[in-house]
């Protein structure tokens, strides 16, 4: 079984932040969409009809282009077997982001 769920964003250029739980599938259903992945340097835009994979444990801001934008967001199928080596990998990459922000916390100067 895998979750579907439909978005429509308010306001053009009004970012949205999703978390997402298991890897998943991003599509533009009406308008451009403009979607950032917390951590990498790329942004992406989507046109109608358009998907974008996500990583597991991301964080993505997307905005539209114009009002109304509408965006699926498609996740795993929650029904087949995920390995022991591939949970505790989706892990080690959750633990490698906390501790680079951390560090980067810590290295920002005080006001």
């Amino acid at each position: 079984m895998r979750e579907i769920r439909i978005f429509e964003l308010d306001q053009a250029d009004v970012p949205t932040r999703l978390p997402i739980g298991c890897p998943s599938r991003v599509s533009a259903m009406r308008e451009r969409l403009w979607v950032t992945v917390e951590g990498q340097t790329d942004d992406y835009w989507l046109a109608e009809g358009e998907s974008l994979e996500l990583p597991p444990y991301a964080v993505v801001w997307i905005s539209a282009e114009h009002d109304g934008g509408r965006l699926s967001i498609t996740s795993c199928n929650t029904g087949s077997v995920v390995s022991a080596r591939a949970r505790m990998d989706v892990l080690v990459l959750w633990l490698a982001r906390c501790a680079v922000a951390a560090v980067r916390s810590a290295l920002r100067p005080s006001p």
